[in-house]
């Protein structure tokens, strides 16, 4: 396995483009670091076990409050978005557009 930090999108794009001949494992976001995983074989499909889902779910809260209390104290531009925000209010857009034309 590989490990590989980025700090910006392009960054993480053009690395992911440079690892020929590997799988990308893993793109993990922690608070302080952010990196890819990459492997010379192809993960096999693993289920999530109920403490990975917990602690899941734990750190996109903590990330959540982190940056709702950054917006607060001025840290943050208001109109702050992170892009998995971005995509989960388009998907649940999508949705309910589905629905009302049904």
């Amino acid at each position: 396995m590989k490990k590989i930090n980025y700090n910006t999108k392009e960054e993480k794009e053009k690395i992911i483009a440079s690892q020929k001949g590997l799988y990308l494992i893993a793109d993990v976001i922690h608070f302080d670091e952010k990196y890819l995983v990459f492997d010379d074989k192809p993960q096999e499909e693993k289920t999530e076990s109920e403490d990975e889902k917990a602690e899941r779910l734990i750190q996109a809260e903590i990330r959540r409050l982190a940056i709702q209390n950054l917006k607060q104290k001025g840290l943050l531009p208001q109109d702050y978005a992170e892009e998995t925000d971005v995509k989960e209010k388009k998907e649940e857009n999508d949705e309910n557009h589905e629905q009302e034309t049904k």
